[in-house]
């Protein structure tokens, strides 16, 4: 029978939130990741679910889980700071001083998950010290520890470089700058979020060279459907370089800059429709069965990454706004993949920061 992932995930959510809700309110009193963005970065936990049923027989310790939500939860956190227009102030910012802002805003979380003691006297550097301490518990191993951890690292630079190039405006940056990004913000996320389960020395060896490439492959697709299924989102927030954003611009720059001076929903959808900027970022099937062939030795882990793609593209295509949604026949398939996670909220985020 096929897995209900949402189902899975909504199910996984709840139990982690009763776990760690407490720490995540006190990191985050004003509820800038909603409730049910919550539940889905928490549900997220899965994905380390997925890594260890793969290796070892029966379910992952419950610390595990819980430990891989903390890692989900804490980078949205500071996602939710960094990519806000108050925070970058849009194009006309400078990309220097912008690096060195996120950078500092940053480092402190960073420090925390490697020393497992809050860096500073926060609420947020404190959950990520209780996920240092967390990775400790998990694999007393340092040898192998410090792969997640460089990792973790990594994927902290990505987010400064996501800011820098994603609110710049398309002129400013390359396709090449934008395509780089646009993998390794959903393959870092969702690649570190998965190997939590591999934590345990017990679970065998570590992920080889390919497989973790294929992770973020994984997440250029993953990445991609996102900027179309968040696009309103991301233009409040001045994220404009996107994949598709940048494709639509090449394709017409003044009716860009005009669909981003409108005052008028829908404006940049109709954009990405006319230039044909969405379905650019469409993988051709085969390109989806040879990423999952590539992560065969990790179980349901490509078929969740498989159902993530698909459940974001189903939600651009079910947007009001959407100018496909009279229908077009590599979008028209994808709006099954909402029925399996109607019993939250449809407009949460499963993408990386």
């Amino acid at each position: 029978m096929p897995v209900d992932w949402g189902a899975r995930l909504v199910e996984t959510g709840g139990r982690i939130l009763g776990r760690v809700g407490a720490a995540l309110d006190e990191a985050d009193p004003e509820v800038t990741i909603r409730p049910a963005s919550r539940l889905l970065c928490a549900g997220l936990a899965e994905l380390a679910a997925c890594a260890w049923r793969a290796r070892r027989i029966g379910q992952p310790p419950v610390e595990g889980l819980e430990a891989a939500a903390l890692l989900s939860l804490l980078t949205k956190l500071d996602d939710q700071v960094i990519d806000s227009l108050d925070f970058h102030g849009g194009a006309a910012t400078e990309r220097g001083a912008l690096r060195r802002r996120t950078d500092a805003w940053l480092a402190p979380t960073l420090a925390s998950i490697r020393g497992g003691v809050a860096a500073e006297p926060s609420p947020r550097c404190a959950l990520a010290a209780r996920l240092g301490r967390a990775v400790v518990g998990l694999c007393p191993d340092p040898a192998r520890r410090v792969r997640l951890l460089d990792l973790v690292a990594r994927g902290w630079a990505i987010q400064t470089e996501a800011v820098v190039v994603l609110t710049a405006h398309p002129a400013q940056v390359t396709l090449r700058q934008v395509d780089v990004v646009t993998a390794d913000i959903s393959g870092a996320w969702l690649s570190m979020i998965a190997l939590v389960g591999l934590l345990p020395p017990d679970t065998g060896p570590w992920p080889d060279a390919d497989e973790l490439a294929a992770l973020f492959d994984w997440g250029l697709w993953i990445q991609r459907a996102d900027a179309l299924s968040d696009l309103d989102k991301d233009l409040a927030e001045g994220l404009i370089a996107t994949s598709p954003g940048w494709r639509a611009w090449r394709a017409d720059p003044a009716g860009f800059d005009a669909a981003l001076a409108a005052d008028e929903p829908g404006a940049m959808h109709r954009l990405f429709a006319a230039t044909d900027a969405d379905l650019a970022c469409l993988p051709m099937p085969a390109t989806l069965d040879r990423l999952a062939e590539r992560l065969g030795s990790l179980g349901e882990l490509a078929a969740l990454l498989r159902w993530i793609h698909g459940f974001l593209l189903a939600r651009y295509a079910a947007s009001p706004l959407c100018a496909r949604r009279s229908g077009h026949h590599r979008f028209t398939p994808l709006l099954a993949a909402l029925s399996s996670w109607q019993t939250a909220d449809g407009r949460s985020s499963c993408s990386g920061p």
